[in-house]
Order: structure tokens, then sequence, then C-alpha cells
């Protein structure tokens, strides 16, 4: 090439530089770690098809993939599992064996010690056996079995013995207090059963009813929920059908009469300390009055818990992950080689913790997109400016602390390290324990005005850094860059001959890097590009339109300078819409405190504070609206993320209680013929509120525990 002649006596090598190697990188891709330098990977990602089994086919892709990489060509090649869902779902059901193992022993022990061991015996046999319905159920049905639904099945947990330890207790009494001479047996057992069989199933199905209405939560929550709104009451159904029929008949062939009842001192003295409570409370109306007076305000007392934050509020538990992200953000128009620069520091800060065991780095290019990712639009973070860092921890089982509070320690040990803060943006995240979002706390700037829109995004994005437990503010107002546009004068041109298809590809090959023709090199059997491309510096050089020439249509060279000029403007900025109409986006995330606490501060002030120009007209839950007093254009402030999420999550919530306590109470009072017995056994459920609240008031003092939405299931 270097001797290739391109005009009379004017070889190649003597207006160009030739160089043989790489093409500039336009990504990077490589793990960091500990022991050793960075490492080029080349990172594969397999989903399954749906309603195959995640565990086996994980287990048959590892074993293809250990005799494929037994293949001669591919000596030398080695491979990192990071991330396996089939050892995720072998855990979670290594997990629910052992709570059911553990499950079982517990209700042997409490039931031998307070019966023996046969009535212990058949009531532990009731949960392995209701639980083989339940999954025969789920396979008829076509239903997956899945954390959601582990999770299902340990909530109801507690359920599944309740009446097949009812049964068992009555039959039991019943065979040791009934002469079998008097009676058969089978009638001991069916008259034993019939005195609680009603009782049992009312208590069945209200309890069907309550969980029921669930399977109504709209959106992402709704499809977390849904497994808990079948697989419940399918557990209480056949906990119900076991109690009646399978525990009555065994109980004909292993229980027999006993001599001596088990008998425990200290119950016997609780139970004749309740009745002598009672006895007072009920041989005075006065007595009756004051219990009556406690009760209630003891209610008032504890519902003011949450708005006095001796009880705090969160959607869903935090969530002890094995992995967490940082998201960099170069400011735009930096290059690729600084955005290395700026990751490669935060990896060294990252890996100096303790409980971190490798990075993955993604530089110019998405990283491998999880369910999370698709919310916080990973797929899209290409470009020179861009880094996505995955962050591998220790095994959750091998570590002391927990993901959140290593995330937390990641995120002071940047904020306190000398880098050049004023060079980019970070975000660290934490996968979340629901359905994700793509900021935690966001708010949407709407607006046909770009000032008034501009405007309250600035004055957000400040109110927002100033919230308590609020990090990682940033907004999606593009920062001004600034650009080179060489306008051509068409007129100029015409007069001067010069055809405008050819100073199209002059320009194009001045600023970018083209494909002129491939080369095969005998040694290796890929192929190779011959590229051409303008240094740099030549680029931005004062002279450049003076130095480039075209032909004209009479062979005539033209300086660009006579037919174009420069001109330096800034990109035009990014218009975004939402339902149509142009917005703006604040963002942020939340340390160790709950969306709603951080919303409802900024709520305050918003409307507390007036805003220079502005008055707001009206708001809700949802948005805010403002005004500008001077033009009186409109600015909607509508709160998206974690919020909304929680809103709509409660309100069909809500809903779908409300809807099914009147069902329970319709169904109690046709079992009763009365309204005031439904009330009375209604009442009991607010009171309910009287044990939690404190409860979770101590669990907050001593540890941060949050009052979440999983823990009001838990209370249904």
């Amino acid at each position: 090439l270097q001797y290739l002649q391109v005009g009379q006596g004017v070889l190649l090598k003597d207006i160009a530089t030739i160089e043989y190697g790489y093409s500039k990188k336009s990504s990077y891709v490589y793990l960091a770690n500990k022991q050793s330098s960075q490492n080029d990977y080349v990172f594969l990602s397999i989903a399954k098809v749906k309603g195959q089994n995640t565990s086996d086919v994980s287990k048959n892709i590892l074993n293809d993939l250990n005799n494929v990489i037994k293949n001669p060509e591919f000596i030398g090649i080695e491979y990192q599992i990071f991330n396996n869902d089939g050892d995720v779902a072998t855990k979670e059901i290594n997990t629910l064996v052992a709570k059911l193992l553990q499950s079982i022993l517990i209700v042997f022990i409490i039931l031998l010690i307070f019966l023996n061991k046969k009535p212990a015996l058949l009531v532990s046999l009731a949960i392995p056996l209701t639980l083989l319905l339940v999954f025969t159920f789920a396979y008829l049905s076509g239903q997956n079995i899945n954390r959601i639904t582990m999770f299902s099945l340990i909530l109801a947990w507690g359920l599944l013995v309740d009446s097949a330890t009812v049964v068992i207790e009555k039959i039991y009494r019943h065979i040791n207090n009934t002469k079998i001479k008097d009676n058969t047996k089978e009638k001991i057992i069916v008259n034993g059963v019939n005195q609680v069989g009603i009782g049992l199933f009312m208590s069945t199905l209200t309890s069907v009813i309550v969980f029921l209405p669930t399977s109504r939560i709209s959106g992402l929550m709704g499809e977390y929920m849904l497994p808990i709104s079948i697989f419940v009451p399918v557990a209480l159904i056949m906990s119900f059908l076991v109690a009646i029929i399978f525990t009555p008949y065994l109980s004909y062939y292993f229980i027999k009469p006993v001599n001596k009842t088990s008998k425990i001192d200290f119950i016997q003295k609780i139970v004749d300390l309740y009745k002598k409570l009672l006895q007072i409370l009920l041989s005075k109306q006065k007595n009756q009055i004051k219990f009556v007076l406690f009760v209630i305000i003891s209610l008032i007392i504890v519902i003011t818990f949450p708005v006095l934050r001796f009880v705090h509020f969160k959607m869903l538990p935090t969530a002890d992950r094995n992995q967490f992200y940082v998201y960099i953000d170069a400011n735009k128009g930096t290059d690729i080689v600084l955005t290395k620069k700026i990751t490669d520091d935060i990896n060294k800060i990252i890996l100096q913790n303790e409980n971190v065991e490798n990075i993955e780095t993604f530089i110019g290019e998405p990283a491998v997109v999880d369910f999370n990712g698709l919310f916080k639009g990973a797929d899209s973070r290409i470009g020179y400016n861009l880094a996505t860092i995955k962050v591998n921890l220790l095994d959750s089982s091998l570590r002391d602390i927990k993901s959140e509070q290593i995330v937390e320690q990641t995120r002071y040990a940047i904020e306190r390290s000398d880098l050049e803060f004023n060079l980019f943006d970070y975000t660290v995240l934490e996968d979340p324990p629901g359905p994700p979002v793509m900021a935690t706390v966001q708010a949407i700037v709407k607006s046909d005005n770009t000032d008034d829109q501009l405007f309250i995004t600035k004055y957000l994005t400040n109110l927002f850094k100033g919230t308590k437990g609020v990090v990682h503010t940033t907004n999606s107002i593009d920062k001004p860059i600034l650009k080179q546009e060489i306008v051509i004068d068409h007129k100029r041109a015409a007069n001067l001959n010069v055809d405008l298809t050819n100073v199209y590809p002059v320009v194009t090959n001045l600023f970018n890097v083209n494909n002129v023709t491939q080369i095969k090199n005998i040694n290796s059997s890929e192929v190779s590009f011959i590229q051409i491309s303008t240094p740099t510096n030549q680029q931005i050089n004062t002279n450049l339109l003076t130095d480039i020439f075209v032909l004209n249509q009479l062979g005539q060279k033209i300086p660009l300078s006579e037919i174009a000029t420069i001109n330096i403007t800034r990109h035009e900025s990014v218009l975004t819409l939402d339902n149509k109409q142009p917005s703006q986006y604040v963002n942020a995330e939340t340390n160790k405190i709950s969306v709603v606490y951080v919303v409802i501060e900024l709520f305050q002030k918003i409307l507390s504070n007036d805003i220079n120009g502005y008055r707001v007209t009206d708001w809700n839950l949802y948005s805010i609206n403002l005004q500008n007093i001077e033009t009186e254009s409109l600015v909607t402030i509508e709160w998206g993320g974690e919020w909304e999420m929680t809103l709509d999550s409660f309100r069909d919530l809500g809903i779908a209680m409300l809807i099914a306590f009147s069902l329970v109470f319709a169904v109690l009072t046709a079992q009763f013929n009365s309204f005031k017995n439904s009330a009375i056994i209604m009442s009991t459920i607010p009171l309910g509120f009287i044990g939690i609240l404190p409860g979770f008031a101590l669990l907050d003092l001593i540890n941060g525990t949050f009052l979440t939405a999983t823990s009001l299931i838990g209370f249904i």
C-alpha cells in the first residue's frame, strides 16, 4: 500500500500515514477482579422457553457446554458462570423443603406436648398431603412453581395445619371422653367432626374470599400478587378437604383411648387466669364499658404510629441480592478513552470492598439486560460516554452484611474519593425486590412552554438534592454541546459548476472512518478492512475548508471555502414525549428511607413554599398543577416511579379488600341470621392492629424493620 501511486509521481505513503493494526475501539467489555488485571470477556445470555423447568434447562446447558469445550479447537478457552437462575430456583426449592420439614417438626412437637404422638403424627402428615394436592392442581391447571408461588405456600403454612389440628383435637377428646360401648368408634369420630365442621368450613370460606380479590391488582404488582390469590385459596381448600376426609379416616385406625392425657401445669394456670379475668370483665357492666373504652383508645393510639413515624412504611422489604449495578454517564461528547479511565477508577474503589468478588464492565455498549434493566433503559445505554458496571458480590451465605449495606458503603466510598465529579454523573442501583421502575423517585414535568418546563425541572432537581435520604439526582435536560455545521451556498456552487453530490463523500471521508475495501491476510482466516480517516487534529483545523478541494464539472479544483462556511452551533435538545406531551424527567434513588416519606416531604416543600413566579392551582396524590403568574401558562408535575406503583397497588388492594370484607360479612350474616353477630366477628379485623403496629414499632426501633405490603398480607 505504501507504494500505491495516487497521482503523478505521488505515492500513498507521501500523503498518508499507513498503519497495520486494530481499528479504534468503539466499546470495551471486560471483567475486573482483585486477583488479576482486566480480562476481555464475551458475555453470553441464555433465556429459556416459557413453561420449561429453569433448573433442568440450566443443567442441560452446562452439560452441553462442558462437552463442547472439550473439543480440541477450543483448547485454552475457559468460561465462568456469573448468574444461574437454575441454581436460584434449586435453592428456593431447598428452602421450601427445609421450611416444610421445620413446620412439620414444630407442629409435631407442640401436639406431642398437648396430646400424644399419634395425633401429632396425623396432623404433621396433613401438611405434605395438602402440598401434594396443591402441586397436583398446579400441574393440571398449567401454573408454574416460582418464587412468588413459594412465598404463597410459606405464607399459608400456619393456615394449613389449623383445620387438621382442630379436627384431630376434637376427635381425640371425643374418643377419650366417650365410652366406646355406648357409641361405635365411627359415630364418635363423626360426631367430633360434625361439631367443628361448619366452623371450619366458614373459616376456610371467609379466608378464601379475602385472598381471591388480590388478583384484581393492576400493573406489574398484580402479576406478582396473582400467585398469592391462586395458591393460598387452593391450599386452604385442600387443607380443609384433608382435615374432613383423610384425617378422620386415619384417626379411625391410629387414635385409641388412653388412660392419661397430657397435662401442662403452666398452661392450666394460664387458662385459670383467663377464666378469672373473664369473670371479672363479665360480672359488672362498668368493667365491660371500661374495657371497651380501653380497646378503642388503644386502637386510636396505635393507628397514629405510622403518622408519628414510630412505624415506617415501605412497599416491599429490601432483598439481599448477590449483585448491584453502577451506571456511569460521562458528559456528552466525552471520548471513550476518558470514559474508560473514569470507569477504571470507580472499579478500583469498588474492588476495595471485601464483599465484592468481581466486576463486569461494559463501556460504549449495554450490559447483558435483565428484567430490572429493561425498565431502567439499560439496553439503550450505547455511546462513548456511557458505562455500565455490574458488581458481583460474594454469596449471601459467605458475608455478614446484606447487599443494601454494601451499596451504601459503595456510595460513601465513591463520594469521598478525589474523582473529578464535574466530568460525569453516576448512580448506584440495587435490584428491587418487586416490580422494577425507571427510578425509585421520579417527577415528570409537562408543559407546552419550554422555559417554564426547564425552570421547574431545575427547581425540582435542587429540591430533590436537598431532601434527606435522596441520592443520585439526575434530570433529562440536555447539557449544551457544540457542533460544527458545514453550510453549503447552493447558488455559489452552481455558479462554479460544482456538483453537490461530489461534496458529500468528501466531507464524509473527512470526519468519519470509512471502509474502502477488504484485504485477506494469508496467515489468518479472517478478513480485514482497509480504512481511511483524517487525523482528529486536522479535522478541527481553522483552515479546514481552504485545504480541501472538490472537482467541478470542468475538472477544476475548487476549495470548499468557496462554496461553504463553518457555523459553530449547539446540538438540538432531545424532545421527550409522555402521552404526547413534551416532558422532562427528574430521577433519583433513596438511601435507607422509603419513597413514601420522600414524596410526602417533597409535597410539603412545594405546597408550603412559593415557587418564584408560579402558584399551585390544584393537586392530588399523583400530580401537582402549577401556573405561571405572568404568562398564565400551565406546568404539571406528575409523580412516577415507586410512588405511583405504591398508590396504584394500595388503591386496587383497598378496593379488593373492601369487596372481600363485604362478601365475608354477607356470608357470616347468612350463616348466623344476625347482623349483630357478623359485626362482632368483623370487629376483630381492625383490632389486629393493636398487636401488629406496636410490634413493628419495636422492630423498627431495634433494627429498622419496615412495615411492608407483604406484612399486611400476613395481617389479612
